[in-house]
C-alpha cells in the first residue's frame, strides 16, 4: 500500500508555520509553468522551520524533513510506513509546546474591506424574465 508521506509533511509544515514550504518565486523570478513548481522539492532542500524563525522541537522538524525528503540524496531518510511516523510522533516531548504562543496582534481596519452599500433589485432575476 502506498501512502503520501510528502503531503503529510507539507500539511505539518503549513500547520506549524502558516506558510507553504516552497514559494512560486525563486531568485525574484516567478515560476509560471506547473512542471517548474512541481519540481521545486526535487531541486531545493526542505526549508528549515528554525531557520525561518519558528521555534519548533528538533524531533518535529526531523519528522517534517523525513516526510518531505524528495531530493535524490535525501530519499534514504524517507519514512517507509505509517508505523515509523507514529513511533517518531510518540517520541515528541508532550510537555514542550510545538510553537511559542503568538503575541496578540491588533488588526487595523483596512479601508479596502470596509462595509459598502450595494443596490439590489427587489424582485429576483428569475421571475423578472419569466
Amino acid at each position: 500500500m502506498q501512502y503520501d508521506f510528502y503531503a503529510f509533511g507539507v500539511i505539518l509544515f503549513e500547520m506549524l508555520t502558516g506558510q507553504k514550504p516552497f514559494n512560486k518565486k525563486i531568485d525574484d523570478k516567478k515560476l509560471e509553468r506547473p512542471q517548474d513548481i512541481i519540481n521545486l522539492p526535487n531541486k531545493f532542500d526542505v526549508p528549515l522551520m528554525k531557520a525561518m524563525g519558528f521555534d519548533v522541537p528538533n524531533s518535529v522538524e526531523n519528522i517534517v524533513f523525513r516526510c518531505m525528503a524528495s531530493k535524490k540524496e535525501d530519499r534514504k531518510y524517507r519514512y517507509h510506513s505509517c508505523e515509523e511516523i507514529l513511533a517518531d510522533l510518540d517520541k515528541v516531548d508532550k510537555d514542550q509546546p510545538l510553537l511559542k504562543p503568538l503575541e496578540k496582534r491588533v488588526l487595523q481596519k483596512d479601508r479596502q474591506f470596509m462595509p459598502t452599500e450595494i443596490a439590489v433589485d427587489k424582485e429576483p432575476i428569475i421571475f423578472k424574465y419569466w
